[in-house]
């Protein structure tokens, strides 16, 4: 839970809340470790993993409508937000194309 809560940005007690929110919805499931009983699993269920499907579908008109906007500069706003996505590290070498 702390690895997911340092990724999305929240305070530990922060993120339980919402999880066991989730596991309420049946959107995740919570699962110990195999490994480490202490550690905590959290995996789509199948109903979270149709939510991520429709929620995908439904902002797909937006995705196309800001590469149309962004024309060239599409590829490094992508890029920019898969840094955002996996967490910037600022030893990580800049992936992102150069300007002209």
């Amino acid at each position: 839970m702390h690895m997911v809560a340092d990724h999305v940005f929240l305070l530990a007690p922060k993120l339980s809340k919402l999880v066991n929110r989730m596991v309420a919805s049946n959107l995740v499931l919570r699962r110990h470790d195999d490994d480490d009983r202490r550690r905590v699993i959290i995996v789509l269920s199948a109903r979270g993993r149709r939510a991520l499907t429709e929620c995908d579908e439904a902002t797909a008109h937006v995705r196309s409508h800001y590469r149309e906007l962004l024309g060239a500069d599409v590829t490094l706003f992508e890029a920019l937000l898969r840094r955002l996505a996996l967490g910037i590290d600022p030893a990580a070498p800049d992936e992102s194309p150069a300007r002209s």
